[in-house]
């Protein structure tokens, strides 16, 4: 059956039921696989020979076909770091767009920038090529212009009764999220890197500003039916995209002083809807695992805001005090509260006034953290691993060897968003200041 080009629409609802349970490498896998059946088919090819069908009836369009299979392992490649499988980007050739509508390509265009994107990430050097990200951002814009301008308002999705009007907006809504995505992931090595790169890091903060509010479009219509947990995974990277800009440039002379207050309203709510699907599920969901660490971070940047330096680094430290996020392969991420002249002091000795630091030091272990906020501890103290046991004492947040098989998925898409912000162009993996 599944030579056939009814067992490749199987394997392509196969790969979508996994993506919204939240399963993106199963998702990736499925998706990789029917590809290659495709290939063996000659799906891929213009001139192909005679296809299999099993509903002989059946009116097929093997070349949308191919096209779909490129789209999704392109959107699943893009979140995981992994290599793109097809280089074909005749979705996208004049001929593919002059009979679609107006949304159809957008999702064309969409597909051939997110293989350039993906292509850039896979290049040899350290810091991504800043001529071919404008070039790509330029092509971004253009493509958000080619719509009109009320396309890009946030729908109220509470308020649609015409089940196909709620259909295809719900697929515009999407399409919006993944436009953000896009730009995201295309000026996210700029972040933290040093250099004038104020556009890039603009453009990534708005993009992830952008694209949590059409998070929160999807899940204030109906948070316990809609259960697209890829979802999650979008607005965990965003919001983990805007806390990093926050700790970057805290003090009173950022740019982004003025947002922080509203930036922390929404990604407060989000973290609050993300609990609140938690609990209505019987296994530790992605949300329930993403809300953990947010609330820890949230927790950081208020402290930096009030005057501590933070700096984020790669490898292990010895400040018990620290938050340690663990990825396979790539290593540990280690998020510690930096004061200048003493960093060499070993912990527990004591400092003159001059040399203490501005704010509090928030215990970022977890049985530590009460005594800065109650109300963000309470999901992180609490945070239950897969296997039974609670994070609690002076380990911090640990996403490694403690995580089963399952639970990959949530650490490979981190992985791919730290992965994009450690390229620095002058050195092996080191640190920055967050300051």
């Amino acid at each position: 059956m599944m030579d056939s080009l009814e067992g490749i629409e199987c394997l392509l609802l196969a790969a979508s039921f996994h993506a919204d349970s939240g399963n993106l490498r199963a998702a990736w896998s499925i998706i990789r696989r029917a590809m290659l059946t495709a290939q063996l088919m000659c799906l891929h090819r213009q001139k192909r020979p005679p296809l299999k069908t099993i509903q002989s009836k059946t009116e097929w369009n093997p070349q949308l076909l191919w096209y779909k299979i490129i789209y999704y392992d392109r959107f699943f490649s893009l979140i995981l770091g992994l290599p793109q499988g097809s280089m074909d980007n005749s979705m996208g050739a004049p001929s593919a767009l002059v009979n679609d509508t107006p949304m159809g390509r957008l999702e064309r265009r969409h597909c051939v920038l997110a293989s350039r994107i993906l292509l850039r990430n896979d290049t040899d050097f350290n810091t991504p090529d800043e001529l071919d990200t404008l070039a790509i951002d330029k092509e971004l814009r253009q493509l958000a212009e080619s719509m009109p301008s009320k396309w890009w308002l946030i729908p109220n999705l509470a308020y649609m009764k015409d089940s196909d009007d709620l259909f295809w907006t719900t697929v515009r809504l999407t399409n919006q999220v993944f436009h953000y995505i896009l730009l995201s992931h295309l000026h996210l090595p700029y972040l933290l890197l040093s250099g004038d790169h104020e556009y890039s890091r603009v453009a990534c903060v708005n993009a992830s500003r952008d694209m949590l509010h059409r998070y929160m479009g999807f899940r204030t219509f109906n948070s316990v039916l809609y259960c697209c947990h890829s979802m999650d995974f979008f607005a965990i990277t965003a919001s983990m995209t805007l806390i990093l800009a926050h700790l970057s440039q805290s003090g009173s002379g950022s740019a982004l002083v003025h947002q922080r207050t509203s930036d922390r309203a929404l990604m407060e709510e989000i973290l609050d809807n993300m609990e609140q699907v938690g609990t209505l599920s019987k296994v530790i969901s992605i949300s329930e695992r993403g809300a953990g660490v947010l609330r820890r971070l949230l927790v950081i940047e208020a402290d930096a805001a009030s005057g501590s330096r933070y700096r984020l680094e790669a490898g292990e430290t010895n400040d018990t005090r620290a938050l340690r996020l663990n990825f396979p392969y790539f290593g540990t991420i280690t998020i510690t509260q930096y004061t200048p002249e003493v960093s060499e002091r070993p912990l527990g000795s004591e400092r003159t006034a001059e040399e203490a630091p501005r704010g509090n030091l928030p215990d970022l272990s977890a049985g530590g953290m009460s005594s800065l906020s109650t109300g963000y501890v309470n999901a992180a103290s609490a945070m239950v691993q897969p296997n039974g046991a609670v994070d609690t004492g002076s380990g911090g947040l640990s996403f490694g060897e403690s995580l089963g098989q399952e639970d990959w998925e949530f650490q490979d898409a981190n992985m791919s968003f730290f992965d994009a912000l450690m390229k620095e162009s002058d050195a092996q993996m080191a640190y920055w200041w967050l300051q």
